[in-house]
């Protein structure tokens, strides 16, 4: 019997994630123009200081993914963290948008040391976060229709933070004080709504009474299924792109920070209808035929716009709404495919991996995001930007629009690749669930002749 979860326990679990994703997208789309334009650190060195911090990250995330599959509680293995880490990131947050009046070393140590504690206190949320998705419920199509509404919600909350708090903070006067009060502002509301994961939600679906030794829990990834996706993810790291510049397009390029508000309501708007249709093209195509088709669309989207150029500002908003639309289409399907590898590692092996699989996620995705603000700044630094002056050489506008177009282009390109070999369909995915199904029934009733 399937497991039916309630509309006000989606909607629940998913405002949750619309508040994690106004501060994740306030941390991964305004912290590198914070650190060069507000704290007057190099490109070069913010981009190398985030790459860093992935090394940590790499032990970290598995380590987080380990003891939440480890955990066992009355409230679950997932539910427990998401009651104690809003209050941490909501202070790490704040600190991450502070600029002390420190000297130069000083400030680089400040940088890193809020950097490292932010991230790890968000590892502690968000692999929980999404690891319970998968026990919501066992039900295939519900647990589809859960994540594709909840990241639909989680683009709505990433829009208002890139959107909204921009717009906050340049009414503010865009100086560092402005952005203080935009993390203040953006940490109240968000850790809030995050933790709705913890008193409005349920796990149903529940884990193997036996715990997991580490390596055999890490061994649980090598599984064809999360290998893929996770190929996928690490060669197509730059797709985000023009979110991790976006600031700095809008303030040279268009020669307004404003504008980056409006850039970044077209991007999210595509990405939120492309995660709502998702679901719906799911009922006719295979995953891999969605995400095969929607890399390729946005390769030749991006491409075009390049050479179309941003002179015509009208023109810009089209193709950048055009192609941001693969963008919804890769999240969404990043998430249902490690959710779908969380079944097939228990068909296959009897072991439940919800907390070490989305620890993948939850990795590659803050993997992207600094190695993309690496990638920028070392294509920055080339190009002969400087930062805090307000005007920039043709050389360097001409940088940031190959980050903005060119780059992501080549990223959806690369990350198609690997997803040619992926052929779980939804009846396989459905012979896996029956499976395990029938063999917890049998385990049920053996227990009851005991």
């Amino acid at each position: 019997m399937s497991y039916k979860v309630s509309r006000s326990e989606k909607v629940s679990y998913a405002m949750a994630g619309l508040g994690q994703n106004i501060l994740y997208a306030l941390f991964s789309t305004q912290l590198f123009f914070f650190y060069t334009e507000i704290a007057h650190i190099n490109p070069v060195t913010v981009g190398a200081i985030m790459a860093i911090a992935k090394v940590w990250d790499a032990f970290n995330d598995f380590i987080m993914g380990y003891i939440v599959d480890n955990t066992r509680t009355k409230w679950g293995k997932m539910r427990p963290y998401l009651l104690f880490t809003p209050l941490p990131i909501a202070v790490l947050t704040i600190l991450l948008f502070t600029a002390p009046d420190f000297d130069y070393g000083l400030k680089i140590a400040y940088i890193i040391t809020t950097y490292i504690l932010w991230d790890m206190a968000y590892t502690a949320c968000d692999i929980p976060y999404w690891g319970l998705s998968a026990a919501l419920t066992d039900d295939i199509q519900e647990k589809n229709d859960i994540i594709s509404f909840t990241r639909v919600m989680t683009m709505v909350g990433s829009a208002i933070g890139i959107i909204g708090v921009p717009m906050l903070i340049d009414a503010l006067g865009a100086d560092k004080q402005a952005f203080f009060i935009g993390a203040v502002v953006v940490s109240i509301v968000g850790c809030g709504l995050f933790s709705l994961s913890f008193f409005k939600t349920k796990e149903r679906v529940t884990p193997p009474k036996e715990k997991i030794d580490f390596l055999k829990n890490f061994k649980l990834l090598l599984n064809k299924p999360f290998l893929l996706i996770m190929i996928a993810s690490f060669v197509g790291f730059a797709h985000n792109m023009a979110e991790i510049v976006g600031a700095h397009f809008a303030t040279y390029n268009l020669g307004d920070y404003g504008y980056f508000s409006i850039l970044g309501g077209l991007l999210m708007g595509a990405v939120i209808i492309a995660i709502a249709i998702t679901p719906l093209l799911h009922r006719r195509f295979s995953k891999r035929t969605i995400f095969v088709g929607a890399n390729l669309f946005g390769v030749v989207m991006y491409i075009v716009m390049y050479f179309v150029g941003y002179r015509q500002l009208w023109l810009t908003c089209i193709f950048l709404f055009l192609s941001s639309l693969s963008l919804g289409f890769f999240t969404v399907l990043q998430t249902s495919i490690i959710a779908d590898s969380v079944d097939y590692v228990e068909y296959k092996t009897g072991q439940r991996a919800e907390g070490v699989s989305f620890a993948g996620q939850t990795f590659i995705t803050k993997f992207s995001s600094a190695l993309s603000t690496f990638v920028a700044g070392l294509v920055l630094d080339a190009a002969g930007f400087v930062e805090g002056e307000k005007v920039q050489t043709a050389q360097a506008l001409h940088g940031i629009w190959l980050l903005v177009t060119i780059v992501p282009a080549i990223a959806f390109f690369l990350s198609t690749i690997p997803m040619l070999f992926y052929d779980i369909t939804k009846e396989k995915q459905q012979e896996f669930v029956n499976e395990i199904k029938i063999r917890k029934e049998g385990m049920i009733n053996e227990e009851d002749l005991v």
